[in-house]
């Protein structure tokens, strides 16, 4: 069995591959207890407050003015990246932001994106979502060089594996975390070093 930053940081795997790679090497969520990468602060405490920025209009449902549970499709995707507010910095930050907006400037076609609204959640109510009563997410903290606050969520093989059905309540569990704490970017961005 790989450690938790090999199985993290130095498989090569990322999104999906990587999510199923690391629940197959560490079943139930073990690595979230461990330090995954060599650029990490520490592993994510239970305790911690993560932002996920919000892409508008990708993420924000016009209609009705709410953020979508398909906001959180990146998880059984790829994984959902946040960052850990306890260690992000305004640069960090911006730079996340600014790499989200180019992201869609660089579709064909072009994609005009805004990144005004951010998500915030508790590690330990993300670790607390259930189905049936089995767990179904984990954070890790999957920091990268020069962006120490980086963190994922992930899922597990189940819910990657399984069908469409269990993948759209993997991600409406999860919008039922972030969804109570929505603030705007400024007011996120001035509570950072």
């Amino acid at each position: 069995m790989s450690s938790c930053v090999e199985c993290f940081f130095y498989s090569g795997l990322t999104g999906k591959a990587l999510q199923i790679f690391a629940d197959q090497e560490h079943p139930n969520f073990a690595c979230e207890a461990e330090v995954c990468s060599p650029h990490s602060p520490a592993p994510v405490a239970d305790e911690e407050k993560l932002a996920l920025l919000i892409i508008d209009p990708t993420h924000i449902d016009k209609t009705r003015g709410e953020i979508t549970p398909d906001a959180f499709g990146e998880l059984t995707k790829r994984d959902l990246s946040v960052l850990r507010v306890r260690h992000a910095t305004r640069a960090e930050a911006e730079a996340t932001r600014e790499e989200l907006v180019q992201r869609g400037a660089q579709k064909t076609p072009p994609e005009l994106r805004l990144v005004d609204e951010v998500c915030i959640a508790r590690a330990e109510r993300i670790r607390g979502a259930r189905i049936d009563g089995t767990r179904i997410l984990a954070v890790y903290d999957t920091a990268l060089e020069g962006k120490p606050a980086h963190a994922s969520v992930f899922t597990n093989e189940l819910g990657l594996t399984s069908g469409k059905r269990m993948r759209k309540q993997i991600r409406e569990a999860c919008y039922s975390v972030f969804r109570d704490v929505i603030v705007s970017y400024d007011e996120f961005a001035r509570q950072l070093s």
